[in-house]
């Protein structure tokens, strides 16, 4: 375990925190090697895990946007090295003259500053993302497919020519948790078969976004699809602990397997969605339905209301049925 007052005895040479100007340095700090950074990360990767309890995902996150950042940092001559660790604008330039999106950029950006943050509190240097703003975010049209979309993506998961009725009801079941739950994909995966109660129609999410534990219910269509693919999986006699089996072997699904379920039950729709957008239908859906903005964030797992409303999209028909009911008479 690493603690912020007691890992000082590291072999960095901590830099004052006199200047104002994160682009100011003062020749203690000229010590610093990419080896040294390396191993200051390493470092915030226990303290993330031990002492601010971050998830597996959040840390691994952390890990690769490090590796982005050090790809930056060895693009340069070893002279310019200690200089380019400062400098935050320059990395998020590079990475867009590469091409990567506003939302990505944006992302980078927080997923660097923790780190940033602890080397301030470790050495004493004066963090530069004090004196910078995170990269502009351009708005997004919203993820959220149609009503009509949506039938047409569980109708194909169903429909499709699967090689055993287990694997149909299986997709079908992927499929409905999504659309029908809200839930994200690694939450998906994450599912053991004691999170699944049909007769109280719950959902159990041990580990949602932040750690966070929640209980969703099933709509009774949900619930059908469910009840129907238990059927099939015990007719195989699954026991494993994942609730959505590999067919081999039982055990819990990989990524890859997901990914490849998702990736028929879209070509066979012909419906170009993402699971995110699946996530957002599901939102969309339950506040078009009058479903309390407070309880679809509790459904959906969200720490605020404001990121609920995030995800309501309106759509044209929508806008359509309303103005109908514009009058001045």
């Amino acid at each position: 375990m690493v603690h912020p007052r007691t890992a000082r005895a590291s072999a960095i040479t901590p830099i004052p925190r006199a200047s104002s100007d994160p682009n100011t340095l003062t020749a203690a700090a000229l010590s610093w090697t990419l080896r040294d950074l390396d191993r200051r990360q390493s470092e915030f990767m226990r303290y993330a895990e031990d002492i601010l309890g971050h998830t597996a995902d959040t840390r691994r996150n952390y890990k690769g946007t490090y590796n982005n950042f050090r790809t930056y940092l060895q693009s340069f001559p070893p002279n310019e090295f200690i200089h380019r660790i400062f400098d935050i604008e320059g990395w998020v330039g590079w990475n867009r003259r590469r091409g990567i999106g506003d939302i990505t950029l944006n992302t980078y950006w927080r997923q660097l500053r923790p780190f940033f943050r602890y080397l301030e509190q470790i050495d004493g240097i004066q963090n530069p993302y004090q004196f910078i703003k995170p990269p502009r975010v351009t708005s997004v049209l919203p993820k959220a497919r149609s009503f009509e979309e949506c039938k047409h993506i569980l109708l194909s998961a169903e429909q499709y020519s699967w090689a055993t009725v287990y694997e149909r009801w299986r997709a079908v079941a992927i499929v409905g948790v999504l659309l029908y739950a809200g839930l994200r994909r690694r939450e998906v995966l994450g599912l053991r078969a004691q999170d699944i109660n049909v007769r109280s129609s719950t959902i159990t999410v041990l580990f949602g976004k932040g750690g966070k534990q929640r209980t969703v219910y099933m709509a009774p269509e949900l619930r059908d699809i469910i009840v129907r693919y238990i059927h099939e999986r015990e007719y195989r006699r699954y026991a494993g602990p994942g609730f959505f089996a590999a067919m081999d072997t039982g055990q819990p699904i990989s990524l890859s397997t997901f990914r490849r379920i998702v990736n028929v039950v879209r070509r066979a729709s012909g419906i170009k969605f993402s699971v995110h957008s699946l996530r957002h239908s599901f939102i969309t859906m339950a506040l078009r339905n009058g479903v309390p903005i407070h309880v679809v964030r509790d459904l959906a797992g969200h720490s605020s209301i404001v990121t609920t409303a995030g995800y309501l999209r309106v759509f044209d028909s929508d806008k359509q049925r309303e103005i109908r009911k514009l009058s001045f008479l």
